[in-house]
């Protein structure tokens, strides 16, 4: 769904209102702060095979809400998510064209636990189950559905990028 958004009018006025703070973050800002921009951006930039792309997001989710330079709990984590973005914020909320792929909400809520889990599954080499490959969630642009990993790629990025721009 990134893909196939356009930088609009109000994507400049945004950036025009958290460049001063972007740019300080960058010049002086918290090494855990700096580490989530880093991944969020790396995702995007560096990362072309899906799992390794979803790794990186969700380093820089834990970066993001550990708070600091040592590991947090899942628990901690999670709950310090929900209280940032919001348990029954839609993931698609910001997309363009969500009425044509993505016309029902996806709460925080209802990916928040399989995002981790996922990140387990990757973190210690294994696949994601063929129970979720075999979901379909959400229709392509292009035609065909998106399964549930791919759906939670994009939980990943949504909940970091929104949690950068709250910090």
């Amino acid at each position: 769904s990134e893909v196939l958004n356009q930088i609009g009018p109000n994507d400049l006025l945004q950036l025009r209102a958290l460049w001063p703070a972007f740019r300080k973050l960058r010049d002086s800002g918290p090494a855990h702060l700096l580490r989530a921009t880093r991944y969020y951006e790396a995702g995007y930039a560096e990362q072309s095979h899906f799992d390794l792309q979803f790794i990186t997001w969700m380093m820089g989710i834990e970066a993001l809400y550990a708070g600091g330079d040592e590991p947090c709990s899942f628990e901690v984590i999670k709950e310090r998510i929900l209280q940032s973005v919001g348990p029954d914020t839609d993931i698609y909320e910001e997309a363009e064209g969500r009425a044509i792929y993505a016309p029902n909400a996806l709460l925080v809520n209802d990916v928040i636990d399989k995002m981790f889990e996922l990140r387990d599954r990757f973190v210690h080499g294994a696949w994601a189950p063929k129970s979720w490959l075999d979901k379909p969630m959400r229709s392509k642009i292009s035609g065909g559905s998106l399964t549930l990993p791919d759906v939670l790629r994009e939980a990943a990025s949504f909940i970091l990028r929104t949690g950068i721009k709250k910090k």
